[in-house]
């Protein structure tokens, strides 16, 4: 049911979010580094934020027309070796990406980090409608 899926989501770590101010109120602050104007990038079909990673968080049902409900748990115990059969197993049969299984993500989180959830579609008819999405993030010393 995955395979074959153009829909998927990623996730971004933005290191410490709480210092990079974009626009408040319509007052520029300070601007994130990759809006610095730096010349446009013209995309080749091989360029990674084109098509689904090891690292995507889910991949959508192929040729599912109905609402999807997709619950996700990263936990720093996470363990399971992305090179392992059962990660490899679990996304075939669940569309998660291999590399968020070993927990290493979560691990890796410092104070004032923040994360992004990216809704990605590629190629003509393939589209992703989100209705609802949330994330709970809970930290303890």
């Amino acid at each position: 049911m995955y395979e074959c899926a153009w829909t998927w989501f990623d996730t971004e770590v933005i290191r410490e979010a709480h210092a990079k101010n974009m626009y408040a109120d319509g007052t520029e602050q300070e601007i994130l580094d990759n809006e610095r104007g730096q010349v446009r990038k013209h995309y080749t079909e091989a360029d990674s934020l084109l098509l689904p990673r090891g690292n995507k968080l889910q991949v959508n049902g192929a040729h599912v027309s109905e609402m999807q409900h997709v619950r996700i748990v990263w936990h720093y115990q996470d363990s399971i070796d992305p090179e392992s059969p059962e990660a490899h197993e679990i996304e075939r049969t669940q569309g998660r990406g291999p590399l968020t299984l070993d927990g290493r993500g979560v691990r890796e989180l410092e104070v004032g980090d923040s994360i992004a959830l990216w809704a990605r579609a590629r190629f003509v008819g393939w589209s992703n409608h989100v209705y609802r999405a949330r994330m709970r993030i809970f930290w303890a010393v």
